[in-house]
């Protein structure tokens, strides 16, 4: 029982631990930016997270986006978020990313349930991924060009044609 009260305090320690002075850095981005064969766009943002000064490693985060929670993932300390979007579906400029831990996502999603706002649910750090929008193709394929040019001298011919010979 001794056991389990020293690890039940330790566990309680290390997220209010979290809880105070976070921040991100080395934050790297991607996403999606030619789109023209795909359907789908992707971001990904990758970033650390210190504490007081303390890298956080081995702790399991998540992220809250525009109401949708998203599991972190973590390598020695690096965290990863990732997500695809429709492109029909997809927007360009900034997505809001709030970084929570196991107590602030069971807050969020209590919220959730609720219909609450979760404007009050106070994150471990926040992040901002920019999309710049994706290039979708030009206007008119070769295909099209192509037509419309068969047309265009089809007519040309055709009417200089009937002018010789009137």
């Amino acid at each position: 029982m001794k056991g389990f009260l020293v690890v039940f305090a330790v566990l309680t320690a290390s997220s209010v631990a979290l809880a105070s002075n976070c921040q991100v850095s080395n934050q790297r981005t991607y996403t999606t930016q030619d789109a023209s064969v795909l359907t789908s766009i992707a971001y990904i943002t990758e970033f650390e997270l210190t504490c007081d000064g303390k890298k956080v490693v081995g702790t399991q985060l998540y992220a809250e986006s525009q109401g949708s929670i998203l599991q972190v993932g973590e390598n020695n300390g690096n965290y990863q978020v990732s997500w695809v979007e429709d492109l029909a579906l997809a927007t360009k400029g900034d997505h809001p990313l709030r970084i929570v831990d196991d107590e602030g996502v069971s807050v969020v999603r209590k919220a959730q349930k609720t219909g609450a706002s979760i404007d009050g649910v106070k994150p471990l750090a926040s992040l901002i991924l920019n999309h710049p929008g994706a290039y979708t193709g030009p206007w008119l394929s070769s295909e099209h060009l192509a037509a419309i040019m068969g047309v265009v001298v089809v007519y040309v011919a055709v009417t200089s044609k009937s002018k010789l010979l009137a």
